[in-house]
């Protein structure tokens, strides 16, 4: 608790629900998109 600079209760409450969402949302395109990767690495010769 002590890394965020939050003064009460309900405002470290918003923070964590935005970054719950931004999680779900970024967690849900990877999904929808699928997992495309651009590394060399990965396309073997």
């Amino acid at each position: 608790m002590d890394h965020y600079e939050v003064r009460k209760f309900p405002g470290w409450r918003h923070h964590m629900i935005t970054c719950m969402l931004a999680h779900f949302f970024l967690w849900h395109m990877r999904i929808r998109l699928g997992e495309k990767s651009t590394s060399y690495y990965t396309v073997a010769a």
